[in-house]
């Protein structure tokens, strides 16, 4: 489930940008697609659908067989996949049209003298730039999947740590031996700790403690959202002695 959702649909593009909670970690999911051919937009729509599902609805800007989604075929996502039941619905209508082969259409025979010249520069300008798109969404996508990867990690090497006093909700209890990879160099990107030092055991002030405890559950919840790259945790000095008398406590 996501929220906080933005979402852009243009004459060319689509745009979708929003924020949801995976493993107890606040994680932000983009899309952002060049289209094959130009839409109208007051006739585009998109809805939520079951299961954490949306429904987008492009409107041509003129009737064609499109032969992909997006402008060039480096660009479209490793899991995109047709819906063969809505494909089989309109065929009858698919048949109607020629699959075009570019995204400029069937503009055949005309203007041939000065534009004829000018064609080959623009094939050019127009291949170097989706080249120079297809390479950067391939960076982009990269990047994301190895943000996923630490991400994925992080949570893996919590999980090995004894739970306490936050047990159950979104503050990560740390311990001493995933400290030095989780919080001194951590893999995810602009990782930023806030991290609570208290002792579940000795004579200390119990009430401030359990006073505290319910304002450090809510941080969790808003911190990540207030600060780039930022998460909430706690670690227990009763337990984790000689790592706290490093941290100076």
């Amino acid at each position: 489930e996501v929220g906080n959702q933005t979402v852009s649909i243009t004459s060319c593009c689509f745009n979708f940008t929003a924020f949801g909670e995976h493993s107890m970690i606040r994680r932000r999911y983009h899309l952002s697609w060049d289209l094959f051919q130009p839409l109208v937009v007051e006739a585009s729509s998109w809805s939520w659908a079951a299961a954490g599902r949306m429904t987008v609805i492009f409107a041509k800007a003129k009737p064609a067989h499109w032969p992909r989604l997006m402008s060039g075929p480096t660009a479209t996502p490793k899991n995109l996949g047709i819906w063969h039941d809505m494909q089989d619905k309109w065929t009858s209508d698919l048949e109607k049209f020629a699959p075009l082969t570019s995204t400029a259409g069937a503009k055949k025979g005309k203007a041939a003298g000065k534009s004829a010249a000018a064609m080959p520069d623009t094939k050019k300008a127009t291949a170097k730039s989706r080249k120079a798109k297809a390479v950067e969404k391939e960076r982009e996508e990269k990047e994301e999947e190895e943000e996923g990867d630490a991400l994925d990690r992080e949570v893996e090497l919590v999980a090995d740590c004894p739970k306490a006093s936050y047990s159950g909700t979104t503050v990560a209890e740390l311990c001493g031996k995933v400290w030095p990879k989780v919080v001194e160099d951590p893999r995810v990107k602009d990782r930023r700790w806030l991290v609570e030092l208290y002792s579940s055991q000795g004579d200390g002030d119990a009430e401030s403690m359990k006073r505290l405890m319910p304002v450090w559950r809510r941080l969790a919840d808003t911190f990540p959202a207030m600060v780039p790259g930022g998460r909430v945790g706690s670690l227990d000095c009763g337990l984790e002695g000689e790592l706290c008398r490093k941290l100076g406590v």
